[in-house]
């Protein structure tokens, strides 16, 4: 065991880790419960955000640890006889907008061969 404390992320505010190295061990103990049960609401709420897009066709989509593996079908130009296409992967997470907002960035990791 160490004697000294552990070190946050950079990624969290200042204040943040200020303000939870305060807690008493109850305290922290109900801030993990409270971020667990966080993370979860997130996740779904991520799941319910993604559809398809019309002629698309969402094969498969599963949870994973900080995205969302999404594999669609997708439709292409008019007079196509080989629509939809794919099936492609994609990896789906949430982003900030500039407005505060969320929005679903979508990043395609490549053709899936099945």
């Amino acid at each position: 065991m160490t004697d000294e404390a552990p070190e946050p992320s950079p990624a969290l505010p200042s204040s943040l880790v200020e303000t939870v190295r305060e807690l008493s061990d109850h305290q922290l103990r109900e801030l993990m419960s409270f971020s667990g049960d966080l993370l979860q609401y997130h996740d779904e709420q991520l799941l319910e955000d993604i559809e398809a897009n019309p002629g698309e066709e969402l094969v498969r989509v599963e949870k994973r640890d900080g995205y969302v593996e999404v594999v669609k079908a997708v439709p292409c130009g008019e007079d196509c006889a080989g629509c939809p296409h794919g099936p492609y992967l994609y990896h789906v997470r949430t982003a900030p907008t500039q407005a505060g907002e969320k929005r679903l960035r979508w990043e395609f990791i490549g053709r899936v061969r099945e």
